[in-house]
């Protein structure tokens, strides 16, 4: 098993950037990736979807998602004011 600092090495050789690059792409991975999961519940992965990734946080959201097998649909769930972010 990889510890940290092995896996940034064999990433950096392997697609030959330097560790600046993993770690941004780590970042950014991280911050807006979603989880994927069946139907009862179970966590099998995680996916990037570059325009959901665009919607900001809320604690009282006026979206939600929904992932449909490798696609995701975002659906207000209120009404949302013309010119007001979709959260």
């Amino acid at each position: 098993e990889l510890d940290a600092k092995e896996a940034i090495a064999w990433l950096c050789a392997e697609h030959g950037v330097n560790d600046s690059i993993v770690l941004s792409v780590l970042r950014a991975v991280c911050s807006n990736a979603f989880g994927l999961e069946t139907l009862l519940g179970v966590e099998y992965g995680a996916a990037f979807f570059a325009r959901a990734a665009r919607l900001n946080h809320s604690c009282d959201p006026n979206c939600l998602s929904i992932r449909l097998g490798g696609n995701m649909a975002i659906f207000t769930c209120r009404a949302v004011a013309a010119g007001e972010e979709r959260s």
